[in-house]
């Protein structure tokens, strides 16, 4: 049967680290497969946090009709002022910022869209077992952008060894779970990670038979 391959450029532009739980070691007394792609989403997330987004609710400025916002300004707990949105007449909640792109000033009404990101594909291949009680360093990075999504993918080391853990990729289409629909990616998102993206790109394919690796 032919074995998957997963070519990765030699960096990535963010990196976090996870120690393994109990929780993650399966029967074989390593990491679970099933486990590998809850690190996967964990790492994934904390590197949308780094951008200032999240993945679920990601607002994103789009050219298709959606609701009335006003923006205004308010201090958070640290005294940084932030955007808010509210509708006319309701408590602001906060705007998710997708880009560094024209600020608006309080008071400035304009149409806004949130969106999420639902998994259409997930590619893994193991390297070598990791074991309770170690610390995986997992790298992360963005590629191949389409219409309506893109890939992030994965690099994971043991972190006192450097010894290579696992290879990855999540296949990423934005999604309107209100409406049930898949969306065009927001321009926003394309330019804060599209020159990072040229420099991510994975080649994914299959070979012939190889070695196993453990998963």
């Amino acid at each position: 049967m032919a074995r998957l391959e997963l070519n990765l450029p030699e960096s990535l532009p963010f990196s976090t680290e996870l120690r393994l739980r109990a929780a993650d070691i399966n029967y074989a007394g390593h990491l679970g497969n099933d486990h590998l792609i809850s690190l996967l989403q964990e790492a994934r997330i904390r590197f949308l946090a780094h951008h200032g987004l999240q993945e679920m609710r990601m607002a994103g400025l789009v050219p298709r009709p959606g609701s009335l916002f006003r923006v205004s300004t308010v201090p958070n707990a640290d005294g940084c002022v932030a955007p808010q949105l509210s509708t006319p007449g309701t408590r602001p909640r906060r705007a998710l910022p997708s880009s560094p792109g024209p600020r608006r000033k309080p008071g400035t009404l304009f149409r806004v869209e949130e969106l999420s990101f639902v998994i259409t594909d997930v590619a893994a291949i193991y390297e070598s077992e990791a074991f309770g009680g170690e610390v995986l360093r997992l790298e992360v990075g963005v590629a191949d952008f389409n219409r309506y999504g893109c890939d992030f993918v994965f690099r994971v080391t043991e972190t006192t060894t450097g010894r290579a853990v696992a290879r990855a990729k999540t296949g990423m289409v934005f999604f309107d779970y209100d409406l049930r629909k898949v969306q065009p990616m927001p321009e926003e998102f394309r330019t804060l990670f599209g020159p990072e993206a040229k420099s991510s790109g994975p080649e994914a394919k299959s070979s012939g038979p190889g070695n196993h690796s453990v998963g």
